[in-house]
Formats: C-alpha cells, sequence, structure tokens
C-alpha cells in the first residue's frame, strides 16, 4: 500500500489528458479493454488493452492502467515534450521518490526500433518487493510517451510482454489543439453510464445520493435522496424511478431529458468543464453502468 500511494502520487504525473477530440480521455471514466484513448495536443492515440482497465482519477493528471488479473500491476502512462535521449538519462541518472526510496536502471537500456525500454530496479525501502519496467517512444514532433510498469506477480516477464505490444501499437502522429469540447458527444458519451453524486460526509452509509443509470438501450433508473437534480426539498421525481431518456445538443453545454414513467419529464442540464461533470451545476462521477 505504500508503495501504490508513493507511485500514485510522486512518480508519472503528466499531462495525457490536455484537450478534447473524438475519443479523448476523461477524468473519472473507467476505460474497458479495447477502449481508444486519445491527447491531440500530444497527437498520442492508444487503445487499452485486452486484461486491462485504464482511468485518469479525479483531479489529477495521471493515466493509470490496472491489470485485470492482478490489481497490484499496474502502468503510469505520461506524456511530454521531450526527446529520447534526455528520457534516456532520466532513467539513468534515477528518479528520486523519496529519502529512502530510489527508481534506477541497473542493466543497459535497450532499444525496439524507436522504443527505448528497460528493466529498473527500486532501490531502498521497498518492503513490497515490487519489480519494475519502462518504456518510452518519441514521436516526430517533439512528443514522447512513457510507460513504467509496476508488479509483484510472479508473471511479471507475460505482463512486461503485454506492456511491449501496447507500446508498439500506441500512435504517435501529428498533434492539434482543437477547441476543447466544441464537439462533445453526450449521447455517445453518456451511453450506458452510471452516475453518481455522493455526499462525503455520508459515504459509508450511502445517504443523501442522487444516481442515475442511462442505460444503453435509453432506458434509465434513477434514485433521488438529495436536492441538486430537482429544486425542491421532496417531490414525486425523489426516491426511486425509471423511464427512457435522450439528450439535445452537443458541445460543452447540452440538455439531458429524463421521460419518467410515472412523472412529468425532467430536464437536466448538462456541463463539462475541466474533465468534469455537472448536472444542474452538481458535480458528478461518470463510470461504466453496474
Amino acid at each position: 500500500m505504500i508503495m501504490r500511494h508513493i507511485l500514485l502520487s510522486v512518480f508519472f504525473i503528466g499531462i495525457f489528458s490536455s484537450s478534447y477530440a473524438q475519443e479523448r480521455v476523461h477524468s473519472g471514466v473507467m476505460y474497458q479493454p479495447g477502449d481508444t484513448i486519445y491527447s491531440p495536443i500530444y497527437g498520442i492515440q492508444a487503445q487499452v488493452p485486452e486484461g486491462w482497465y485504464g482511468v485518469l482519477p479525479q483531479d489529477t493528471e495521471l493515466f493509470l492502467l490496472t491489470s485485470q488479473k492482478d490489481g497490484d500491476t499496474r502502468v503510469f502512462v505520461r506524456a511530454s515534450e521531450n526527446s529520447i535521449d534526455n528520457i534516456r538519462e532520466g532513467w539513468q541518472e534515477g528518479l528520486t521518490l523519496t529519502d529512502n526510496l530510489k527508481v534506477i536502471v541497473t542493466d543497459p537500456v535497450k532499444y525496439r526500433d524507436d522504443i527505448m525500454y528497460a528493466d529498473v530496479d527500486i532501490v531502498g525501502a521497498n518492503p513490497e518487493n515490487y519489480q519494475a519496467y519502462v518504456e518510452a517512444r518519441c514521436g516526430a514532433y517533439g512528443k514522447c510517451i512513457g510507460f513504467f510498469l509496476t508488479s509483484r506477480d510472479k508473471n511479471f516477464d507475460q505482463f512486461k510482454q503485454q506492456l511491449s505490444t501496447l507500446v508498439d501499437n500506441t500512435v504517435l502522429k501529428e498533434p492539434g489543439e482543437s477547441t476543447r469540447y466544441a464537439n462533445f458527444d453526450w449521447l455517445t458519451f453518456l451511453s450506458g453510464k452510471y452516475l453518481a453524486s455522493i455526499n462525503q460526509r455520508n459515504y459509508k452509509n450511502r445517504k443523501d445520493v442522487n444516481e442515475v443509470h442511462l442505460q444503453a438501450d435509453g432506458k434509465f433508473k434513477s434514485r433521488i435522496e438529495q436536492r441538486g437534480l430537482v429544486d425542491q426539498k421532496k417531490g414525486e421525481y425523489w426516491g426511486n424511478n425509471k423511464g427512457t431518456w435522450q439528450v439535445e445538443g452537443s458541445g460543452q453545454e447540452a440538455t439531458l431529458v429524463l421521460n419518467f414513467k410515472k412523472h412529468d419529464p425532467l430536464r437536466v442540464n448538462l456541463s463539462i468543464d475541466q474533465d468534469q461533470i455537472f448536472l444542474n451545476g452538481q458535480r458528478f462521477f461518470v463510470m461504466y453502468g453496474k
């Protein structure tokens, strides 16, 4: 657990998500095997490999891949303006994580076409006996992407091969900054998603929760226990309900229409800002439907 928190907070904090386009990666969304993630500002496009899921955690700029086979096996992804020579020098000098913990390349750096890779050691107090491995590649436009694998699983070499396949298939093309949310497709983004607004003070008891499950077939289920989606303190929309849903508009702001089975339709303002999703001004977490 100590190692996990160190790596999450210190090692590969990057800006992989800096601009929106087609399948641009969004924070708080769980990406499944086969999903495409894209960063137009870096011109980097990749696909979540089979046997893994990915997420850009809320309030961070870290993209994280986790093995579905072993939850302690992770890949940390960082995009940057850099060069392969600078990255190699950084690997060889080592990266200090804490006063007692450092990541350093112990074997010679190797190359596979335009891809650089190396086994690395976690030197110092490593009570959880993690192994580590890194790969990096740079495109023709001064943009690079690095991958840092950590695991304590006995199948470490198998995970290394899976990472190499991911890096081989990652596309680096000409970057192109676009209007961040100009063509944001709410219908596609929300289809099959579970949305939840949680009062953190009562999280353990699941009280004061607004939940909406927008099914891919156009139906929805909702549970409203606090103001936000609706203005009134109590009313017909509160509690458990169901019906059909649709979206009107696209871009940074749109409208979600909830057609309740037993009540009048409810129109909800949708907005996205800094990769955070808001319904009627209330922040919601977005996950794949359960």
